[in-house]
């Protein structure tokens, strides 16, 4: 997830290296999937979901599956936007096969994204787009105050999809992560807060350091995992119920500054999807 301005060369000189690796923008991937004489090819265009109707994203996973998992896998395609996509087309956007959005809306106990109230009108507007908001974490203000910027920000939408609580390491956390107690301490009052107010519980997005370092056996909320190879679990088996696969999309639908856009899917058809 793209943050604020002042976070380019914290947040995103992660995001940046995370890059390096990442699948290449408009490149191939193939699974041979084997099940007894028989070899099923399956192909997909990563970028744009050609032919897309919603829950045709297969495993975008180098390895092969066994013939159980290969009848179960099934994505759909999304995508999360902050002010860095500039002016976003919405039909366009969805147009390409992206049958849902996350919207930066907050980060801390005062910042507030400058294009959240145009993208979450848009993206409201658009028929048959699921759309959220996220909150990005900041470890040096209290979690009560940041439920607050984000409760303030963000309208109780009863067709919007759970809010999302974003979370990684920055700046000098990067190198020297907050303790247990900390992290609990100020994630654990955003989590109340916003599930309060909203009516739906929220989901954590984070990458597996952080799920395994404080979340793993301790919190039962949906994940949203950020992982390139897009793994068929979490680190202990668990489902995850969103996946950040790529961070260099390139779609049609919008002119701001970043020329990508990050990549998602949801774990599960669209049907499961409007169930959220």
């Amino acid at each position: 997830m793209t943050e604020k301005k002042n976070h380019r060369t914290t947040t995103n000189r992660g995001k940046r290296s995370r890059r390096a690796n990442a699948t290449k923008a408009g490149s191939l991937r193939v699974a041979l999937l084997c099940t007894g004489v028989a070899v099923v090819l399956f192909i997909v265009l990563i970028l744009h979901g050609h032919g897309n109707n919603g829950s045709v994203l297969k495993p975008l996973i180098d390895v092969p599956l066994t013939e159980e998992e290969t009848e179960e896998v099934v994505y759909t395609q999304g995508v999360d936007v902050s002010n860095y996509q500039g002016d976003i087309d919405w039909p366009t956007l969805q147009a390409q096969g992206i049958q849902f959005a996350y919207i930066k809306a907050t980060e801390g106990n005062t910042w507030v994204d400058q294009r959240f109230a145009e993208n979450w009108e848009g993206a409201s507007n658009c028929d048959g787009l699921r759309y959220g908001a996220y909150h990005f974490m900041s470890f040096r203000t209290p979690g009560k105050e940041q439920a607050s910027n984000f409760i303030n920000t963000v309208p109780k939408d009863k067709h919007a999809l759970p809010p999302v609580v974003d979370i990684e390491l920055y700046d000098e956390f990067i190198n020297d992560p907050p303790t247990s107690q900390y992290f609990w301490d100020t994630l654990n009052p955003i989590l109340n807060a916003l599930e309060e107010k909203y009516g739906k519980q929220p989901v954590i997005y984070t990458t597996t350091y952080i799920y395994e370092r404080y979340l793993q056996g301790i919190y039962d909320n949906p994940i949203w995992i950020a992982d390139h190879s897009l793994p068929a679990t979490l680190p202990d088996g668990t489902r995850w119920t969103f996946c950040q696969y790529s961070y260099e999309g390139q779609l049609d639908g919008y002119d701001g500054e970043e020329i990508y856009i990050d990549l998602d899917v949801f774990n599960g058809t669209v049907e499961e999807l409007q169930e959220l």
